[in-house]
């Protein structure tokens, strides 16, 4: 999919325990979820469940599954080439509080090509 600089970006996660993704995983038990979106990591789109500083939080769709828009104002910042997002988890709030996330996936988003419209700030 192909997505220019300045476009929303809506994004949907749901996570399987297995491959033939037939076991979801309850998101509600995790202590913490976090998604970092990504062109080359200059800029780093955040976002989480729950409130944290510097975050902006994940919608709840149910308990398997949570969903984030990346907006214009955010996409027209990034790098144009392969939106990569990257899914960390922490199992307890010690986990958390201790800074030890697990990385679940990277994946690609989409292709985010470069707009010749000029947006204003």
């Amino acid at each position: 999919m192909n997505i220019y600089q300045g476009e929303d970006v809506p994004f949907e996660l749901k996570l399987f325990k297995d491959k033939e993704k037939t076991q979801a995983v309850n998101l509600d038990n995790l202590a913490g979820l976090y998604l970092y979106f990504f062109t080359d990591k200059c800029s780093v789109i955040k976002f989480c469940k729950g409130s944290k500083s510097g975050y902006q939080t994940l919608t709840k769709v149910d308990a398997f599954t949570y969903k984030c828009n990346l907006e214009s104002s955010q996409t027209k910042t990034l790098t144009p080439g392969t939106l990569f997002v990257e899914v960390n988890i922490a199992e307890t709030n010690t986990d958390i509080t201790d800074g030890k996330f697990n990385l679940i996936t990277r994946s690609v988003v989409c292709q985010l090509l470069n707009s010749s419209i000029k947006y204003e700030s």
